[in-house]
């Protein structure tokens, strides 16, 4: 089964979604839309993407909000499970919440046909460079079968923080100063998108994670 087609729509960094789910988010002023994409990932699930920058005079990315639509092929039973991850509420919506750093780079080698892997093709597209290590929050929200989702990825240039991948291993997920920037990348990444109108979201999930 294949796809070429983008099915949503941005304009003056209004993403419109007229299925799964049915959603209009606007992202910031400060970001500048980098374009789309759609893709197979991994043989089992067709995955849409948009991304919008706020990117250095060298177009270094320093900013990113990523913003995907994924649904599993009708050939599989597959389901989506993020157990693991915080739940909480946006404008009504329940989302899977969690934050991170990684190293996109080594990402890249490591897993070269993955939805970053090509993220970071796209943005290099576009003349876009990124820095090597990368904190993030990733914010999803599930259909009722789950196996349709909805993801958003706020990510920051950790170099730009005063972040190092060395420091952040040492200190740890609850040592400083890892609390501190993921308390405010939560702040930022919040900020960064807006729901604006939706179908009901409880028409889309109430379920846990």
């Amino acid at each position: 089964m294949g796809y070429s087609s983008i099915h949503r729509s941005v304009e003056n960094n209004l993403v419109t979604s007229s299925r799964l789910p049915v959603i209009r988010l606007q992202i910031g002023p400060a970001f500048t839309y980098a374009g789309c994409q759609d893709f197979v990932l991994y043989g089992v699930a067709h995955a849409e993407q948009h991304l919008f920058v706020v990117a250095r005079a060298d177009r270094r990315v320093q900013r990113l909000v990523w913003v995907q639509f994924e649904a599993y092929l009708s050939g599989n039973s597959h389901t989506y499970d993020y157990s693991s991850s915080q739940q909480i509420e946006v404008a009504g919506w329940p989302f899977c919440h969690d934050a991170d750093w990684t190293d996109r780079e080594k990402n890249a080698r490591e897993r070269p046909d993955s939805d970053g892997t090509l993220m970071l093709a796209l943005l290099r597209s576009r003349d876009f460079s990124t820095g090597t290590l990368e904190i993030f929050e990733r914010y999803v929200t599930l259909s009722p079968d789950r196996r349709s989702e909805l993801m958003l990825i706020y990510a920051e240039d950790a170099a730009d923080l005063g972040l190092d991948q060395e420091m952040l291993i040492a200190c740890g997920k609850h040592g400083e100063p890892w609390v501190s920037a993921r308390r405010e990348l939560h702040a930022r990444g919040l900020a960064s998108f807006s729901i604006l109108e939706a179908q009901n979201a409880s028409s889309w999930s109430r379920s846990p994670c």
